[in-house]
């Protein structure tokens, strides 16, 4: 939704629409970091690994910053070098998800399995305000 949003304000505004490869080159990272599941290596307390895994692609991206890039016009290409310091990171980190979950197209879906959480964490959220209203406060506030 937030790349069609971006798509009409680069089509339908004539300021920006100048600025539209260096506005898409910096918007994918919204997509490398989504695929990145930074998250999942969070719970699992893999902070070193996150820790090594970023220094490497800052330095790479360093590197590759004070190579190419010369002057103010390339600012395109320092857009590029910004992006895939995150961006590479965070597709090692995509590959490297088969350590922790495996992936597989399933076209009969099991809503018997899945609905209670989803209505147990609602249903969560919902009551709450209602605790409130009573007097009382949630678990552990």
């Amino acid at each position: 939704m937030a790349y069609l949003g971006l798509a009409a304000c680069l089509l339908f505004s004539s300021k920006l629409r100048e600025y539209g490869p260096l506005i898409w080159t910096l918007s994918s990272g919204i997509i490398f970091t989504t695929l990145g599941c930074e998250w999942l290596y969070a719970i699992h307390e893999e902070y070193g690994y996150l820790a090594l895994r970023n220094i490497c692609f800052q330095v790479l991206s360093l590197i590759l910053l004070l190579t190419y890039v010369k002057d103010e016009s390339d600012l395109l290409l320092y857009a590029w070098t910004t992006v895939a310091g995150s961006a590479g990171a965070n597709l090692i980190n995509f590959l490297r998800l088969r350590k922790y979950c495996t992936w597989s197209l399933t076209w009969r879906f099991s809503w018997q399995q899945h609905l209670p959480p989803i209505l147990v964490l609602f249903a969560n959220f919902s009551g709450q305000p209602a605790l409130r209203k009573r007097g009382c406060s949630p678990a552990g506030k």
